[in-house]
């Protein structure tokens, strides 16, 4: 079985590209033959990663800023390989894009929502019309984003799982990581990991840790990612004595470890299709402060508190003393791993339970 995985944003270290590569990286891929088709971008690890698993990539233009273009080239690479099934990942009704490059084919096509809003509303509102009714099978990340996009439809919810394993908490990584930023054992630490962009809202956290920091101020904040507007939080933080306080250590590929040498995790997005990352530091024990644009399906151990982002940097930052205030001992002692296990939010079941679609499909 050949099987197009189409990523319709660029193929980085973000929520929806992880959770693709992940259904990929965990299933068993016995006669299935996986192709990638990348939008504009994919970061140089996941690619190789891909190809060493036996995936192959297809690098297209900008399917924004050249719809035509690209379906176009979508259309000429669909006649040519002969997918069995495409399986697009999207937010919103630009995903008849691919549906109108597989027209007439005999690929079956799944159209997969991952978020509850678009950033192309206008494009959104013409090409739903036609979207609604072509595709073959629809998935949602949650039910909130099925209903979002898919309506009052059929849709499966597929669960965007983790390696349980990889994210339980390890008390040797938590000495570990805090030996090597020289950070004493007492100090509370706050952790994010995103890029840094609009919807992940640094402004937003670094003026909520601020407030925090007036009443707490052997606080830390470690932040996890890139991004282009990295250079305006620096200079808030230089400007405002924060730079001892901060630490910007970029991307890094075990952020299983900061997890655990975190105390609690701070994710104030603006729009969020799902928030995989709040799932990890659950999983590793973290009490998780979280904006309500998230769906609730991501508060697997009930250690999420969902806060409005109009309640304002002071209000946040009392949850934080809040939350910080909570014992956490129970980091080793609780069963995560059965929790995520009976939730559904295990990768390893979930990439199994995808195979078992895709031949089911196939077969149809």
């Amino acid at each position: 079985m050949k099987i197009l995985i189409v990523n319709t944003i660029p193929f980085d270290l973000n929520g929806m590209s992880t959770v693709i590569f992940n259904y990929f990286k965990y299933m068993e891929r016995q006669n299935i033959e996986f192709h990638f088709l990348v939008n504009d971008y994919i970061d140089k690890n996941l690619k190789s990663e891909i190809i060493r698993m036996g995936g192959s990539i297809h690098l297209m233009h900008n399917r924004n800023k050249k719809p035509w273009i690209y379906i176009s080239q979508l259309r000429h690479l669909a006649k040519k390989e002969k997918f069995d099934i495409v399986h697009v990942h999207g937010n919103s009704a630009t995903m008849e894009f691919e549906m109108l490059a597989f027209k007439g084919l005999s690929t079956k096509k799944i159209v997969h929502v991952h978020g509850v809003n678009t950033q192309h509303p206008l494009v959104h509102r013409i090409l739903y019309p036609m979207f609604k009714n072509s595709y073959d099978v629809a998935f949602a990340a949650s039910s909130q984003a099925g209903e979002w996009l898919i309506k009052n439809r059929p849709f499966t919810i597929i669960n965007n799982g983790i390696d349980v394993k990889r994210f339980l908490f390890d008390e040797k990584a938590r000495k570990r990581i805090r030996e090597l930023l020289n950070i004493d054992d007492e100090r509370p630490v706050v952790l994010h990991v995103g890029a840094f962009s609009e919807q992940k809202n640094h402004d937003f956290l670094i003026r909520t840790f601020e407030k925090f920091h007036q009443t707490t101020p052997t606080a830390l904040l470690i932040l996890i990612g890139k991004g282009k507007n990295i250079s305006v939080i620096k200079e808030y933080c230089r400007t405002h004595g924060l730079l001892d306080s901060v630490r910007f250590l970029g991307e890094r590929n075990n952020t299983e470890d900061f997890y655990s040498a975190a105390d609690l995790f701070l994710f104030p997005s603006k729009f969020e299709p799902f928030g995989i990352v709040t799932l990890e530091a659950q999983c590793s024990g973290l009490p998780v402060i979280a904006s309500d644009v998230l769906p609730k399906e991501v508060n697997i151990t009930s250690n999420v508190s969902f806060l409005a982002l109009s309640e304002g940097y002071e209000s946040w930052a009392n949850v934080i003393s809040k939350r910080l205030s909570e014992s956490h001992s129970n980091r080793l002692q609780k069963t995560f791993y059965q929790i995520f296990e009976d939730k559904g939010y295990s990768i390893v079941k979930n990439a199994q339970q995808m195979k078992k679609y895709y031949f089911e499909l196939a077969k149809d």
